[in-house]
């Protein structure tokens, strides 16, 4: 995860717990690439992207607008998953 502040940051499948893969593997919001969140929430925006690429080289781009915000007020738990999974990476 990253943005033009802060740099990239690789992760490793065996430095990523296993609930966690669970749900990248298992979730259907994590089928294909997607966004999550909704801009204009905050002031600065706030954007998480993961970037998660599979054994076969493929990769899926999934980005988070606002996630705190977003998920407070607009979040149930259909969205608990992917708010947990950004959260673990940020």
């Amino acid at each position: 995860m990253g943005d033009e502040k802060k740099a990239f940051t690789s992760f490793k499948k065996e430095d990523v717990p296993q609930n966690i893969i669970d749900v990248l593997v298992g979730n259907e919001h994590f089928r294909e690439s997607t966004t999550f969140g909704k801009k204009g929430l905050g002031e600065p925006e706030e954007i998480h992207i993961l970037i998660v690429e599979d054994s076969d080289g493929k990769e899926k781009t999934f980005t988070y607008y606002n996630m705190g915000i977003h998920y407070m007020f607009f979040g149930d738990e259909s969205l608990r998953p992917v708010f947990r999974v950004f959260s673990h990476f940020s």
